[in-house]
Order: C-alpha cells, then structure tokens, then sequence
C-alpha cells in the first residue's frame, strides 16, 4: 500500500511524484524478488533504479519527510544488496544525495525538515563511512567532511536536546 502525503504547493507536481512514488515502489519490490530468487545483478540493476527514482523525487521544490527516508533506504539498499558496492554508480549515489540534502539543510524551509534532512544526511554520511573504510573511496571521504562542515553549522540552530 502506497501512502503519499502530497501538500497543497505541491499540486503542480502532484501527478509526477505520485508516478514517481508508485514507480519506486514497484522496482524496490522487484529488487527484493529478484534478490531473494538469487538474481543478483537483476536486483542491483533494479536498486540502482530506485535510487535515480528517489534521487529524482529528492530534487522537487517541496519534499517530505517519506522522501528524505526513501533516499536514505534507496542508498542503504543499494550499499548492501548490490553486487559491488565500491563502484562509481555508489560513490557518486551517495556525493550527490549528500550535496542535495546539504542544500535542503541550508535552506529556508521549515526547521523540522531541516532537521530531518540533517539527520538523512547523517545516515548517507555513516553509509560513506563504510564505502571510504572498505574501498578507500575519497569521494565518500569528502562527503564525510562535507557532513561534519554542514554539522557544526547548522546543528547548533536545528538539534534541541532534552
């Protein structure tokens, strides 16, 4: 079952996100098919199509906080269900989910989705961390950097602590 939670500055894009959403919804379910059935460069082929797919929803003026976590699931997916997850295809997956959630945190939209870009960005900076650890990718070195820089900025203004 698809839930989308579509705001009302949305309705111009209304008709492509929703594509858009049941499109990634039926590839991650063919990846998983594909991956459970063995067939592994199928399901990485189909990861790697979500992950465009979620990058995609991503660049809309307005997103949502499904979509931060869709982009998050899409990389983590990608990272551990495809074939090789030191490749270009990952590292630049991952450089530029990074520099797109960097902007949205940067921004001037809501606190709360601020926030919740900030901590999506955290999590594509854990995965790189792994991608940099395992491959000695720089590419997911520097988007660890680029995360600590984005942290100390703006975490001050946007993380409460109880």
């Amino acid at each position: 079952m698809l839930l989308v939670t579509i705001y009302e500055d949305d309705s111009m894009y209304q008709s492509q996100i929703i594509l858009l959403l049941e499109s990634y919804e039926d590839i991650t379910q063919k990846a998983k098919h594909a991956y459970m059935e063995g067939l592994i460069e199928e399901a990485s082929s189909y990861y790697k199509e979500a992950c465009d797919i979620s990058t995609r929803l991503l660049s809309f003026p307005t997103i949502s906080h499904d979509t931060l976590k869709r982009c998050v699931d899409a990389c983590s997916n990608y990272f551990d269900f495809c074939n090789n997850p030191s490749d270009d295809d990952q590292n630049d997956y991952l450089h530029s989910v990074s520099s797109m959630l960097m902007g949205i945190v940067a921004s001037n939209q809501e606190s709360d989705m601020r926030m919740a870009a900030l901590e999506a960005y955290a999590d594509i900076a854990r995965l790189s961390y792994l991608v940099a650890k395992c491959c000695r990718s720089e590419k997911a070195q520097s988007v660890i950097s680029d995360f600590y820089q984005c942290w100390t900025k703006y975490s001050p203004s946007l993380v409460c602590f109880h």
